[in-house]
């Protein structure tokens, strides 16, 4: 897999923030841990490749979607 280029609207992020408490900043992190599981998102969209990120923040399990 290549390495990730990231992305992202602030005021999305924001809301990332109240709504999961995990900034973009900080999910895109998770990306490139070595601890990561990433599995590829087949139902998101035919134009584009998109993939879920499974890790752990501080002994809690976290999912981001890139």
């Amino acid at each position: 897999m290549a390495k990730p280029g990231f992305e992202w609207d602030d005021e999305k992020d924001q809301v990332s923030i109240q709504k999961h408490g995990v900034s973009f900043s900080e999910a895109q992190h998770a990306f490139l841990d070595d601890n990561r599981v990433i599995a590829e998102n087949l139902e998101h969209s035919d134009d584009e490749q998109r993939y879920y990120c499974f890790w752990s923040k501080s002994g809690q399990n976290w999912n981001s979607y890139g």
